[in-house]
């Protein structure tokens, strides 16, 4: 499960009834002609049991407008006389259905085990280019107890002798674009069960115990073919062409195989680029091909570690979710203000931040973010549940909305709150004189944003910095903002003699409450 992947669209289906679906593209005139797509009256059904529980998956497609969808309707059974535990969250789907790819890793050199290690990451990343990973939920669960008055905050679980149903779906073609190769490719429905550890405050992540799996070939309710845009033969030759580069490869090697983090190849044209994130760097290696010329880029600057602390709710605030709980206080570095004034929101979007002026002095401010995770989940379900910026040793006592330059407090009904918007799922910190340096680098062949937003991934999102302007050192932050895109709030803390000390903007993550003010 990846709690960060984006879902996608959701659209009513209705039966497949057409031998063949002819689009034409808009502009270019292109015309696609897919013949014999699916089979309405092919349905498939398949069953896996573990530990007493049956996982069922019956599989067929529908059709709506230009968009081929196909359906998994998976169904739970606990049919045994204890309840048991799943990884997930209370009252959700437990399972995860995805496509799975069937065609193997092409053959390559007698790589070290860390060239190695990279080499499957590429590849796995190619394979997303098939199409959507993930279906998404198309109904809620049919179950009582887990609708309407289902305890969030409880252990996730699957009661004895009761049955669950739920309705997936991903697309396999819209708007004449074929998402999945048939032939290739497998629907795989996977539930992972656990044990819930003994009671604990705050509880403990769920330990896995066992997994069903039920994998079904989606050419038994789709025939059609289409060639992997993956290309893993090409990009295969391509990393090889990197692994000649001797200093490349030396790094490589020298290389822990478990320090990989994220690794991609995009291309355009006869043009491409290889990145890829270790977790010893603050930057990743970067190799640019145009041509058979191919140029490497190799991390020098180290990662840096955050401090990190037990997270502390805010006085004067609560938390009001039932499902996730705070995790860590990190404090990743100070931020720069050359004039005192300081900007919220997404630096790669400066025209939705917001500017405030607090009578600062020009200085350096120390960052924190806290992060949450749901109840009993671990860290790789971990979100930035807030930033701050401490602006005094003062502590915080009470809370305001914080009124931007341009505004004023008049403007605000009771409980209103200015926001700052996002449609790239990220917010930070900036001075003005840092973001008017990345705004001037906007369309540049390697604007400050993209290294900005390197080091975000490199520190799983959740905190960068980068300086932007060395003679008086100018710098932003970022950080992932919570669930992703949307408009986020700003408050001011003040300490007991109305001063400010601290700025703060929420990311709906633990649903808080500022004093008498609902962040969500």
């Amino acid at each position: 499960m990846n709690a960060n992947r984006p879902a996608m669209s959701d659209r009513a289906g209705v039966a497949l009834a057409v031998a063949a679906i002819v689009v034409t593209f808009a502009g270019a005139l292109a015309i696609t002609h897919l013949r014999n797509p699916s089979n309405p009256g092919r349905h498939t059904r398949a069953a896996v049991a573990g530990r007493g529980v049956e996982v069922t998956t019956a599989l067929y497609t529908t059709q709506s407008g230009q968009a081929i969808y196909v359906i998994a309707d998976v169904s739970i059974v606990n049919n045994g006389d204890e309840a048991v535990a799943y990884i997930g969250m209370a009252c959700s789907d437990p399972v995860t259905v995805e496509f799975r790819s069937t065609t193997p890793d092409p053959a390559g050199p007698p790589y070290s085990s860390s060239a190695a290690a990279l080499r499957a990451r590429i590849m796995q990343s190619r394979r997303s280019l098939d199409g959507p990973l993930e279906f998404t939920d198309e109904a809620p669960p049919n179950a009582a107890g887990k609708t309407a008055g289902c305890d969030e905050s409880a252990p996730p679980i699957l009661p004895p002798h009761q049955r669950f149903a739920y309705r997936q779906r991903a697309e396999l073609v819209l708007g004449g674009t074929v998402w999945v190769d048939a032939p290739t490719t497998d629907v795989v429905a996977t539930l992972e069960l656990g044990d819930v550890p003994a009671s604990t405050a705050p509880p403990l992540p769920i330990v896995r115990t066992d997994t069903i799996e039920v994998r079904t070939p989606l050419r038994q309710v789709a025939s059609y073919t289409r060639a992997s845009r993956a290309e893993l033969v090409v990009t295969s030759q391509r990393f090889d062409a990197v692994m000649k580069d001797a200093a490349a490869s030396a790094w490589i090697d020298a290389q822990e195989p478990s320090s990989w983090g994220e690794a991609e190849l995009r291309e355009s044209g006869s043009e491409w680029t290889m990145k890829a994130f270790n977790r010893g760097y603050a930057l990743p290696l970067v190799a640019t091909a145009a041509g058979k010329t191919v140029v490497v880029r190799i991390p020098h600057e180290r990662a840096s570690s955050p401090v990190e602390s037990e997270p502390v709710i805010p006085a004067g605030a609560f938390m009001r979710s039932a499902n996730y709980i705070p995790l860590r206080d990190l404090y990743v570095g100070d931020l720069v203000l050359p004039s005192g004034s300081v900007m919220v929101g997404d630096p790669a979007e400066s025209y939705s931040m917001l500017t405030f002026d607090l009578g600062l002095q020009p200085g350096k401010y120390p960052v924190h973010v806290v992060t949450a995770r749901p109840r009993y989940l671990g860290d790789d379900w971990a979100r930035v549940a807030w930033e701050s910026l401490t602006l005094s040793k003062r502590p915080v006592t009470h809370w305001q909305p914080a009124i931007p330059i341009g505004h004023s407090a008049k403007e605000l009904k009771p409980g209103d709150v200015f926001v700052w918007g996002t449609d790239g799922g990220t917010g930070g910190f900036g001075s003005p004189e840092a973001v008017k340096v990345i705004d001037a680098g906007v369309g540049a062949d390697q604007p400050l944003e993209d290294e900005l937003f390197d080091r975000e991934r490199a520190n799983d999102y959740q905190w960068a910095f980068l300086t932007v302007d060395s003679r008086n050192g100018a710098n932003a932050f970022a950080c992932e903002s919570g669930f992703g895109d949307g408009g986020y709030p700003v408050f001011v803390g003040l300490d007991d003699q109305d001063r400010p000390a601290m700025l703060l903007s929420d990311f709906s993550v633990l649903d808080m409450d500022y004093g008498g003010i609902h962040a969500q």
